[in-house]
């Protein structure tokens, strides 16, 4: 599933023009929502370094100026899902049946962020099960690219 979740500017109050996705224009934004329809189950308990999912998509978008052809690299997505270890028994719980919920994330992205101005950003995510959620960058899967 995709939406257009481009800012909804005034072009009378702002003196911003509307931005589309459907337009081609720069600085619009398109949310991807994946979802699988043939669910898998995993069986199993997960290694000490963790399970490793992924989805590539070959290319970048051409107008990216930090790359030096973007519209020829492309990038990764990757979650790990690492194993769990029964608080009482201190041993690890196989993966099926599911036990356990992904967080879900109630609030959007900022799109367009004004240079020079402090800015904080909450996921406002919140987990079921109210397990602690941590984030981190990490380093590129595809460290080969070369940027500007």
């Amino acid at each position: 599933m995709s939406q257009d979740v481009s800012p909804q500017c005034d072009p009378i109050n702002s003196g911003n023009t509307v931005l589309s996705c459907a337009n081609g224009d720069v600085g619009a934004v398109e949310e991807y929502i994946f979802e699988t329809l043939n669910p898998i189950t995993l069986t199993g308990v997960p290694p000490a370094q963790g399970w490793q999912f992924t989805w590539d998509n070959c290319c970048r978008n051409g107008a990216i100026t930090n790359l030096t052809n973007p519209s020829s690299e492309g990038f990764t997505l990757r979650a790990s899902m690492f194993p769990f270890l029964d608080p009482i028994t201190g041993v690890a719980t196989p993966a099926d049946p599911c036990f356990d919920s992904s967080p879900e994330f109630k609030e959007q992205p900022k799109t367009i962020l004004c240079t020079g101005f402090p800015f904080s950003y909450s996921h406002n995510a919140y987990d079921d099960e109210l397990d602690e959620l941590i984030y981190n960058w990490a380093r590129p899967l595809d460290d080969f690219i070369n940027y500007i």
